[in-house]
């Protein structure tokens, strides 16, 4: 057998474990101790809710005032926005990309027009998405190893100035929920 032959028939050590989990860890990325992609949240802010109102906005914006407390938000940031409660409370509590950010406020698009009567505690947090991360920074040519869960992720797109972002184009997130399975790559997109 020649030395090519053997090379080629011994294992790959080149294998990165990514998985969802539910310690605040980060790992190292081998199969007992895999990097976590878990979405984090960061602290939760109390918010006033209003509805936009025509002609500056329509019915189903959002209006998100945190002061006096500065949020530290960017446009196109995810955020979760929790604790409303009521008839809409579904309309307005989730996970949303936000635009039109000043130090104090910010603006979200909802699926639907609500009740403009906004009910309970409402809070907002940032979430950042370490699986894009690990995958940006994964080096080409590795076999990648995904846990079972769910794994979100802002996707991967050309950068568009936010003054230029329509509705339908607005910033996302997807989720994937895979069984434990091998993923293999020769060049990672993200």
């Amino acid at each position: 057998m020649g030395l090519l032959d053997a090379f080629l028939q011994e294992p790959s050590n080149s294998n990165l474990h990514i998985a969802v989990r539910g310690d605040s860890l980060r790992g190292v990325g081998t199969a007992h101790d895999p990097l976590n992609a878990a979405t984090r949240q960061g602290p939760r802010i109390l918010a006033t809710l209003t509805r936009g109102s025509p002609p500056a906005d329509t019915t189903r914006v959002a209006l998100v005032n945190t002061a006096p407390i500065r949020h530290g938000f960017e446009e196109g940031d995810m955020v979760m926005l929790a604790g409303v409660t009521g008839i809409d409370a579904d309309l307005w509590n989730g996970m949303f990309g936000i635009f039109a950010v000043t130090d104090f406020s910010f603006k979200y698009f909802m699926n639907d027009e609500p009740d403009p009567l906004v009910a309970g505690n409402p809070t907002c947090a940032r979430l950042t998405f370490p699986f894009d991360e690990i995958m940006r920074e994964a080096p080409t040519h590795i076999r990648i190893e995904l846990g079972a869960g769910t794994f979100q992720t802002r996707g991967f797109a050309p950068r568009t100035p936010i003054s230029t972002t329509t509705r339908s184009e607005c910033p996302s997130t997807r989720a994937a929920r895979l069984p434990s399975l091998p993923l293999s790559t020769s060049r990672c997109p993200i």
